[in-house]
């Protein structure tokens, strides 16, 4: 999944890091839908038949309160 190229040239003419890029916006996820991981597959299949652009971004996992980000540098 890429994001919007607004991000690019916001981190470029603030010289932001990766991390606060990803730490202070949305970086163009404009909405979180969280489910059950058994629900996953068919609540992405409920949003692109209705026409949404649809992604699995993440998961909730047990353990120390922190965010880890993966597939991205940061």
């Amino acid at each position: 999944m890429a994001y919007s190229a607004v991000f690019e040239l916001m981190q470029n003419k603030g010289v932001i890091t990766n991390r606060d890029m990803f730490t202070t916006f949305n970086m163009g996820i404009g909405l979180v839908l969280v489910v059950r991981e058994q629900d996953a597959e068919e609540a992405l299949r409920l949003l692109e038949a209705s026409g949404e652009e649809a992604y699995v971004i993440g998961r909730v996992t047990a353990g120390e309160s922190i965010v880890t980000f993966t597939g991205a540098e940061v």
